[in-house]
């Protein structure tokens, strides 16, 4: 298969790829895996897609001419009734093809997240459990989140308001964990910089992150990762892939055995802990991993500084 500007495969070297071209959860992502960590397989989108796709676009070129709220509420209208035509569908559904699986994750991935200061947590579009019939549908809601109300105001708060196409999409091999969560490389409540702070639900981490569900929690001490504080929570419902052919998420009733139930073994919180741990080292900041845990594997979905 010809390569694609528009395409970078996980795994491959990262040469002259910058957090520009692959934001900075796909720059992240990218080098996480060519030092062998295990995350889910996938590509990124590149963000020449979306610069190519803009400038392809007449209606799109004087939108920022207009004050701001005025300029992203045209930008996504442009983008919803907007095709993205085969030169980028061609080889995002060819990338889709080649990587054998049923459904993705679809993950925004900006040039301004998940830095030292600000990380965006939670202002762009991700989209679970897409199938192919679905997948350019849901690059453009990923687009389209780039211009929301919301990272309007994100963007006024650092003065950050403008023509910033610098915006690429993670699209992974979507995984059906067990359970997942959030783990802080540092408490992230009282900063100390000896524990490690691990939450955990049932099903996708979806739920802990949104808030809605209680986690079970682990503080454990970073030298020797003993466990210093446990705190159980029950959780009735859980978060999952979607039965239907359409994909998506769905809710439902976490099996009766597991309401009460510890979500994380202790050999599994070990490797979780002691993943972290590693991370922190090699990155050389206090990290913000997220996660998840299949009957046999470990994933790391996500690491960014703590910004909080």
């Amino acid at each position: 298969m010809k390569e694609s500007p528009f395409i970078f495969w996980l795994g491959a070297e990262l040469d002259q790829w910058t957090p520009a071209e692959l934001g900075g959860k796909g720059y992240q992502l990218a080098d996480l895996s060519l030092l062998a960590y295990p995350i889910p397989r996938g590509f990124i989108v590149t963000a020449s897609t979306l610069r190519h796709f803009w400038a392809t676009h007449p209606e799109l070129a004087h939108i920022w001419h207009h004050e701001p709220n005025t300029a992203t509420a045209e930008a996504r209208r442009a983008l919803q009734v907007c095709h993205i035509g085969p030169e980028i569908e061609d080889p995002l559904m060819g990338a889709f093809d080649q990587l054998s699986v049923a459904t993705v994750a679809v993950r925004s991935s900006s040039s301004r997240e998940d830095g030292h200061t600000r990380s965006y947590a939670g202002q762009f579009e991700t989209k679970l459990n897409v199938t192919g019939d679905h997948l350019a549908e849901a690059l453009k809601a990923c687009w389209i989140s780039l211009f929301s109300d919301r990272v309007l105001a994100y963007n006024l708060k650092d003065d950050a308001v403008g023509d910033n196409l610098d915006f690429a999409v993670v699209i992974q091999e979507m995984i059906a964990p067990v359970a997942a969560g959030a783990a802080f490389t540092h408490h992230p409540t009282n900063r100390d910089t000896s524990q490690i702070h691990i939450e955990a639900v049932w099903g996708l981490g979806e739920a802990q992150v949104s808030g809605c569900v209680t986690p079970d929690t682990f503080v454990l001490r970073k030298c020797d990762l003993e466990i210093m504080e446990y705190q159980p929570a029950i959780q009735e419902t859980m978060l999952a892939s979607s039965i239907s052919g359409e994909g998506g998420t769905a809710w439902q009733p976490v099996p009766p055995h597991l309401i009460a139930a510890r979500k994380l073994t202790p050999a599994t919180l070990t490797l979780l802990a002691s993943t972290c741990r590693n991370l922190e080292a090699v990155m050389g900041y206090p990290c913000d991993v997220e996660w998840a845990v299949t009957e046999d594997r470990l994933y790391i979905l996500q690491c960014r500084p703590i910004t909080t």
